[in-house]
């Protein structure tokens, strides 16, 4: 029987100090001092569309279709907003949507905790298909101009066709005893589609056939319990425009692939945690599980800064934006550090705990978990 851990920041509340056998809860640390001139970030508009049903269990986030932004709400509500924040359409769905959106190429595509994928038109939320699939999906689907690819929560990947949403392949990842509640989102590379497993494992695929073409163990499992051997990848990887991937899992590495050469691994650095990449000023930047933000070089693997100010906070994924790295936390804080030393640079506030930031133009969104969606603007400041 595999059993699944609640969401990442329930996890990563419980575990940090070593993650031994026995979890301790760790105690946040008080808010880091803010610089004589500290940098503000100004709300340009807010939104609630009621917290998710499954607030505690679903990694639910926008999906940013050029000026508009999707946002799938309370009892599977779907609304369309412009650049302003006012409301270009609504969809009630009726589907419990568990699953971050994905947009592109005039669609967008929830998915539900019943393992329903359903695709809905971008300019007007109307159904266009809806297709079953094996278990409930919390990642957001990958897209390409005629390909949907999504993995399930029982470990399978699906390619569908974007069109009508038929199945043309599956394919069963490797799944242990026990894992954390999530997936990374899978990626097309090309001709590859590439997802990772909650066995700490990296998969490439022919995205036509399903056929494999290469994997790699980003980590091993140790340790006596089976908390001890997770080694699960949960935030999405990070596929830069000259084709080198990054990704990190928990409790074992950070490791860089060249996807041009032979997909080797270039260089690893040892990380735990279940959030997200970002990059900026040539770094590949990492919001550990216990708090810890790190700078990693991205030409070498070696560590440009730690910044540990936010230890113990439940950070979200890092963003960067207008040359400043950005992260949220379990208390509603959107704090900005500078990208070249990790120094503070100031902080925000949102009403609820920040479970994702994406970067849209220039500004900076805010998804918390309260269904609350907000725009940020930051002035530009040199890396």
């Amino acid at each position: 029987m595999r059993v699944h851990l609640l969401a990442c920041a329930a996890l990563t509340a419980l575990l940090f100090s070593g993650c031994g056998s026995a979890p301790v809860k760790v105690k946040p640390s008080p808010l880091p001092d803010l610089p004589g001139q500290s940098l503000s970030a100004d709300r340009v508009w807010s939104v609630s569309s009621g917290a998710p049903v499954m607030a505690d269990l679903s990694r639910l986030r926008p999906a940013i279709a050029g000026n508009r932004v999707l946002v799938a709400g309370a009892k599977g509500v779907l609304h369309a907003l412009d650049d302003a924040g006012k409301t270009v359409w609504e969809q009630r769905t009726g589907l419990p949507v568990s699953g971050g959106l994905t947009a592109g190429y005039g669609r967008v595509f929830a998915g539900t905790a019943e393992g329903d994928l359903a695709a809905f038109g971008v300019d007007d939320g109307l159904p266009v298909w809806k297709k079953r699939l094996s278990a409930a999906i919390l990642a957001p689907a990958a897209l390409d101009a005629g390909h949907v690819v999504v993995q399930t929560q029982d470990g399978r990947l699906h390619v569908l066709e974007a069109a009508t949403g038929n199945l043309l392949w599956s394919y069963d990842l490797p799944m242990p005893a026990l894992s954390v509640r999530g997936y990374a989102m899978p990626l097309i590379a090309g001709d590859l589609v590439i997802a990772a497993s909650a066995a700490g494992k990296i998969v490439a695929l022919d995205l036509k056939t399903g056929a494999g073409r290469w994997e790699s163990q980003l980590a091993t499992p140790q340790g006596r319990t089976e908390i001890e051997r997770l080694t699960d990848i949960d935030g999405d990887m990070l596929l830069t425009f000259d084709e080198k991937l990054y990704v990190g899992g928990y409790q074992g590495q950070l490791a860089a692939f060249d996807l041009r050469d032979r997909p080797e691994t270039v260089w690893e650095y040892p990380v735990s945690t279940l959030q997200s990449l970002a990059e900026g000023l040539g770094n590949v930047y990492v919001a550990e599980a216990d708090g810890v933000l790190v700078a990693v070089d991205a030409a070498s693997g070696k560590a440009v800064w730690r910044q540990d100010a936010l230890k113990g906070r439940g950070l979200s994924a890092p963003a960067v934006v207008a040359g400043v790295l950005a992260v949220g936390d379990a208390e509603g804080y959107i704090h900005l550090f500078s990208q070249a030393d990790g120094k503070v640079l100031g902080r925000a506030r949102t009403r609820g705990a920040v479970v994702s930031l994406q970067v849209m133009g220039e500004r900076l969104l805010v998804s918390t978990d309260r269904g609350v969606t907000s725009s940020w603007v930051l002035p530009a400041v040199a890396p």
